[in-house]
């Protein structure tokens, strides 16, 4: 069924109590749909995506039996977590297409089991943004394009070279210290809590 088709479906008129009310043409081409893996293992998960040009764009996908909708990877072996910013000043300068890039590098490098990435709200340094944090290494990297993020993945994941020219802070014993040479903003300094 297609997206312009579903949208001129009926509802059904009496759904159970509790139940979402499924359109009839979903109900006569699947038969009775449920709504969670106990019912039936014919089930849909629902998505709706909001972007500034459209709203509400709806489509449907077959879960399998018994899947979850939360992912829980085995991480055993994981060399690498790439924490990716997805906030709001990061995504507004190509977050979005520098978490796809890094992904897909990881991918087209076979990297997969060695590399977990992690979507992030705010890391605070909007400045630089697009960041991306490797660890285990405590590199904070600014200005992630789509090529500084294959880059990263290539140069800093594969091979262990720090980029330099994008490094913000690098971990070391006394903390995040910012790279020789580096030239990025200092920033606001935390406040320091008192001893109580």
């Amino acid at each position: 069924m297609s997206l312009k088709e579903f949208g001129k479906t009926q509802w059904n008129d009496e759904p159970k109590s509790g139940d979402l009310p499924i359109p009839k043409k979903l109900q006569s081409t699947y038969g009775n749909i449920g709504r969670s893996a106990e019912h039936t293992s014919l089930f849909f998960c629902v998505y709706i995506f909001c972007t500034p040009m459209s709203i509400g764009v709806l489509f449907l996908r077959k879960k399998r039996k018994g899947e979850c909708d939360m992912t829980t990877w085995n991480l055993q072996g994981t060399k690498h977590h790439v924490f990716i910013c997805n906030g709001s000043s990061c995504m507004r300068k190509g977050g979005e297409e520098a978490t796809q890039a890094i992904r897909n590098e990881i991918t087209n490098l076979n990297l997969d089991s060695h590399i977990h990435t992690t979507r992030t709200r705010c890391n605070g340094r909007c400045k630089d943004a697009p960041v991306a944090i490797v660890y285990p290494s405590g590199t904070w990297y600014k200005n992630v394009t789509p090529e500084v993020g294959t880059t990263i993945v290539k140069r800093h994941l594969a091979e262990g070279h720090c980029l330099q020219e994008h490094a913000i802070y690098q971990y070391a014993e006394e903390g995040f210290i910012q790279p020789e040479g580096s030239e990025c903003i200092e920033g606001i300094q935390k406040a320091v809590k008192e001893k109580m």
